[in-house]
């Protein structure tokens, strides 16, 4: 049998940041790429594969010899550029936007620097890969893709050589390495051989059985390296031992197997890659939430910033949302979003995430008050306003005080919306009453403790201007649509009641269809204890050794009026305590939730349980711009913004939150990770008296529970989305403008369509519009957007996520990769 050729990929795998901070990482980065530069020079053959566009970026600015240096052995071909992501990034949990980012920063740089971008995905140590990433490495201009984990045990019967399809169709070639990235054995039987050569002979063998060409990948991974001088030695001889062995790249393992016919024979892998080391799905509450934060800070920014240049004819402030996502990429890292690095790189973490927040609210900001300045706030200008309320308002006789509130969002919104003001009412742009109501406030200043909510209705991406009034109150004799209890909550919609000594949710009614939505004791948080597992939870795929659950509870009615009804629910364990505020508000489908979380066992998981009330439960979890469903199995799985359980007629429950991403199904069980305080960078279990836990004290996070339909999850997806990203409003004063006091800035006719992103193009030629469809449907979406004067249609696949230029010129819109560079005949779906 003809010898099946064995492609030697050097490589370094190098961890920025795990148990080091980035100042470290910096200097891994420097000698490694100094080592393999060095290496060439003695090893004519040898050629050296490294990923991550920052870690290029940094050598350019430490070092610009070195980087010319690695610019001339990429020309030459010795040096091979992959991944075209920021950093390997956690493949689980960063959002379709953030990884459209990644893409976006990394391909333009390495286009720009080296003339080319990467074509082969390279996440070789990534905790497990979404069902999506075949539709976004395709969209990123890469056909293939190299990962390592979950391994053969893990996954039982996954290849070593597949292709790998996500729900739209999208297909990528991948390869799960034999043996990892690294020097070490790695699992590979030790015969008194260096590690390079005992594992080129498995692999040989498991070539020749397979009737495949394999990848072989050596050199010093983790903390940098690269491959050794007696590494390269070995190989070297092996090579010339054995014509079938070759030093080569990820891209000429690719081609060869591209021209030996065998793409089209490989088995077809569909879904996500999963598990391994689920823990990380869970690991330091404080970087997840923060993560979500940063995340949607910088797309409502965007959002906001290109509202204001394409209506007051101002520059984007591109370059700096784009430094600020480059923040936020940078602690995407594997072992930082995953929680598993150290406490010090952790705090270092939760610095660059709110760094890249506070400068989305710098650009937010002043878009924002460009355009609410700019809008005929008063048609009534020859009177001078009065100043109400000491210092807070400003009135003018006839018409309140304005107050306009900016959409972040593609669809329509209403919500209730709190004022730091005790208002005694609220018009909209045509003096048309809205509910109102007293809250109480955040502040506790003296007699000024109570706040106003008004019911807001909001244009998709666009504003509407309100009017407060200070001393005039409008009768409105409706009745309230929304009741509270001493045990119970009511709006039009849903139905909840509560048992008055656990706490627990016991009933949860859709009074549209009659049906009963949960099925036992719901919304109670259980204790799982965690003790047996490491921060990674490696090999511990359910976390479900109960060992208690919160009690004693105590309930008040918090809040009674037109526009919301809100019940205090405290529960405890042991030291830890849990505050629900469970809210229905006028009109509103979705059961809001806010927590504060004072959380005091190490070593425990506190879990969210809300029994589903649906026979031959499936579920159903979020992914980055879309969803996958499985079984009920209480595996763990890694999930976004939604879950949910449902039954065979598609209906059930759906679970969102805004800021955290691990969740199983124990059959009808959905259960919501809120806390897990493991040890800080624990690898392998073994601890003294002088660990440090996370997410021991306080955390406040939201969650809200919601009637599911499966066959159309539209408007769980949109709930979802508003949960995360909630409008801005800002005070203004009476003025002429240019704007209108309500505004639309988009028109989409399909529901199942959603606009992801919208930003002004990296190289000033027009606007990227970026559209997903997520119901799993195709789509016929007219696109309206008055102020650039444009009204086209397009169409999508189910689940496809879609780019889009529309021309500086007027031109016709254009398809464009997530690079937004043309496609290319290996970047369109096959």
């Amino acid at each position: 049998m003809e010898k099946q050729p064995i492609t030697l990929v050097g490589n370094a795998h190098i961890d920025p940041v795990w148990l080091w901070k980035r100042c470290e990482g910096l200097s891994e980065v420097k000698s490694t790429f100094r080592s393999a530069l060095d290496r060439m020079r003695e090893f004519p053959d040898y050629i050296f594969t490294c990923a991550c566009a920052s870690y290029y970026r940094w050598i350019e600015a430490v070092d610009p010899g070195m980087f010319d240096e690695i610019r001339g052995r990429v020309a030459e071909g010795r040096w091979s550029v992959a991944g075209g992501m920021w950093v390997q990034p956690d493949c689980n949990l960063p959002s379709g936007e953030a990884f459209a980012r990644h893409f976006l920063y990394s391909q333009r740089y390495f286009t720009e620097k080296f003339g080319a971008a990467a074509t082969v995905g390279y996440n070789v140590d990534s905790f497990g890969h979404n069902g999506m990433l075949p539709q976004l490495l395709r969209q990123a201009g890469l056909d293939s893709y190299v990962f390592t984990r979950p391994g053969a045990e893990e996954k039982p019967g996954l290849p070593h050589l597949f292709l790998w399809e996500s729900p739209d169709g999208s297909r990528v070639t991948a390869f799960r390495t034999v043996f990892g990235y690294n020097h070490s054995l790695n699992g590979c039987p030790d015969d008194g051989q260096a590690p390079c050569l005992a594992k080129l002979e498995v692999i040989r063998r498991t070539a020749q059985e397979q009737g495949l060409p394999f990848q072989h990948y050596y050199g010093v991974g983790n903390h940098g390296g690269g491959p050794s001088v007696r590494e390269l030695t070995l190989l070297s001889e092996a090579c010339a031992q054995d014509d079938s062995v070759r030093f080569g790249s990820p891209r000429q393992y690719f081609d060869a197997v591209e021209a030996a016919g065998l793409t089209g024979r490989l088995p077809v892998v569909k879904g996500d890659l999963q598990h391994h080391a689920s823990g990380c799905y869970s690991a330091h509450a404080g970087i997840k939430a923060a993560n979500r934060r940063a995340e949607n800070a910088l797309g409502a920014a965007e959002t906001y910033d290109l509202l204001a240049s394409v209506l007051l004819a101002v520059p984007p402030q591109t370059a700096a949302l784009r430094a600020a996502w480059e923040r936020l990429l940078f602690s995407q890292s594997h072992d930082t979003l995953a929680g598993c690095c150290v406490r010090e790189a952790c705090d270092e973490a939760l610095g660059t995430f709110a760094a890249a927040c506070d400068a989305a609210g710098e650009v937010a900001s002043l878009a924002t008050q460009r355009l609410s300045w700019n809008i005929r706030t008063t048609d009534i200008l020859d009177r001078p306003p009065a100043q109400k309320n000491g210092w807070k308002l400003w009135e003018k006789e006839g018409q309140g005080a304005p107050y306009v509130v900016f959409n972040p969002h593609s669809f329509p919104v209403r919500i209730p919306l709190p004022l730091n003001l005790a208002n005694t009412g609220v018009t909209d742009e045509q003096g048309r009453p809205v509910p109102v109501q007293a809250v109480r406030g955040p502040q506790t200043n003296g007699w000024d403790h109570y706040n106003m909510l008004f019911q807001a209705e909001l244009p998709p991406l666009g504003y509407r201007t309100y009017y407060l009034y200070q001393d005039h109150r409008f009768e409105d004799t409706a009745p309230s649509p929304v009741k509270a209890g001493e045990t119970f909550l009511e709006n039009e919609a849903l139905r909840a009641e509560f048992d008055p000594a656990s706490g627990a949710m016991t009933r949860l009614l859709d009074k549209e269809s009659g049906r009963e939505l949960t099925a036992g004791p719901a919304a109670r948080v259980l204790v799982m204890d965690d003790g047996a597992s490491d921060t990674w939870a490696h090999g511990v795929f359910t976390f479900d050794r109960e060992i208690g659950v919160f009690g004693g509870a105590s309930l008040r009615v918090l809040e009674t009026g037109p526009v919301r009804a809100a019940l205090r629910v405290t529960v405890r364990y042991g030291a830890s305590s849990l505050t629900q505020d469970f809210s229905l508000s006028a009109g509103r489908r979705a059961l809001d939730v806010r927590c504060r979380l004072n959380w005091q066992e190490p070593l425990k998981i506190a879990k969210l349980s809300v029994p589903v009330r649906a026979e031959l439960p499936r579920a159903v979890y979020s992914l980055p711009c879309g969803f996958l469903t499985k079984e009920a199995d209480g595996a763990e799985e890694p999930s976004h913004e939604w879950a949910g359980v449902y039954g065979p007629d598609g209906r059930g429950l759906a679970l969102l939150n805004d800021g955290k991403y691990s969740v199983c199904a124990k059959g009808n069980d959905l259960r919501l990770t809120l806390a897990r305080s493991a040890v800080y960078a624990d690898h392998f279990g073994e601890r003294d008296d002088l660990v440090e836990y996370m997410d021991l004290g306080e955390q406040i996070f939201h969650y809200a529970l919601m009637p599911h339909f499966q066959d159309d999850p539209a408007e769980t997806v949109k709930t979802a989305a508003l949960l995360n990203r909630m409008p801005e409003a800002l005070m203004e004063t009476h003025h002429a403008g240019a704007l209108p006091p309500v505004y639309t800035g988009v028109r989409l006719n399909a529901d199942n369509v959603l606009l992801a992103a919208w930003k002004a193009a990296e190289d000033g030629n027009g606007v990227i519009l970026r559209l997903v469809e997520i119901a799993g449907k195709t789509a016929a979406c007219r696109v309206e957007l008055p102020a650039l004067k444009r009204d086209f249609t397009v169409s999508l696949r189910p689940q496809e996520l879609l780019t889009l230029r529309l021309p500086a010129d007027g031109g016709a819109p254009e398809r464009l990769l997530l690079t937004e560079y043309p496609p290319t005949s290996s970047s369109v779906r096959p």
